[in-house]
């Protein structure tokens, strides 16, 4: 009798628990990984919708100012008087006083203060040319009157202005208008191109070889706009 309630009562043997153990921890990677998988898309997603929104709102802003070019509430005379000159936009206030394919500089009352303001945009790439945005490259500058330059936006890989006169044809190359009265200068259309990309991560080496600890294909996006600037061709 009691060798047989034995029998009925022993517990697992090794190799059950070992199966059991196994079965076990499977379930637990296979959960890890599903939540790691979610985790990552998740904030992949978060960082691109951040970067996309920025890029965006650094266009309003652009596109806003841009269009206020060649806008003097002063009323500026054609010849300038002796004297000192006001803040800002310099003698003969152009519009555009710097079209460059990487750079802007506008002269307008963009902010409604009733006063002209000298606004430039100024794209640094890729300086050292490794694909990599280090810091101070891929981004998109903004100064007024000569104050402190802010950052607008980042990771933008490639942008650009493109000149169109009043006849719609492309005054090129850009840069080789000073301002927007020379002759065949007259601007009176701007094509902006921005490019941006998800910030690409630093590779480790792996066995010697380059590898990206993170190996997802770096999606881009572009955002085209046509600007009129209302002032320029008065």
């Amino acid at each position: 009798m009691t060798g047989r309630y034995l029998d009925q009562d022993r517990g697992f043997t090794l190799l059950e628990g070992l199966i059991s153990v196994s079965i076990f921890l499977l379930v637990i990677f296979a959960i890890y990984t599903m939540f790691a998988s979610s985790a990552g898309t998740f904030a992949k997603g978060d960082v691109k919708a951040e970067i996309q929104q920025n890029a965006r709102a650094s266009m309003d802003l652009m596109i806003r100012e841009v269009r206020l070019a060649g806008f003097f509430p002063e009323n500026f005379p054609a010849v300038i008087p002796p004297g000192p000159q006001p803040p800002g936009c310099a003698a003969p206030f152009v519009g555009v006083s710097t079209a460059a394919a990487a750079q802007i500089t506008i002269c307008g009352d963009v902010d409604g203060d009733n006063s002209s303001d000298l606004v430039t945009y100024t794209w640094f790439g890729d300086t050292n040319g490794d694909g990599i945005a280090d810091p101070g490259e891929n981004e998109i500058r903004r100064q007024v009157n000569g104050g402190a330059v802010d950052v607008m936006a980042l990771n933008i890989n490639n942008f650009s202005f493109a000149y169109f006169d009043g006849a719609n044809n492309l005054i090129a190359p850009p840069g080789a208008c000073p301002d927007n009265v020379s002759a065949g200068c007259d601007i009176a259309r701007i094509v902006i191109t921005m490019t941006g990309s998800e910030p690409q991560r630093q590779s480790a080496a792996i066995g010697g070889r380059s590898r990206s600890p993170f190996a997802t294909r770096v999606q881009n996006y572009q955002l085209i706009t046509d600007v009129r600037p209302r002032n320029l061709t008065l």
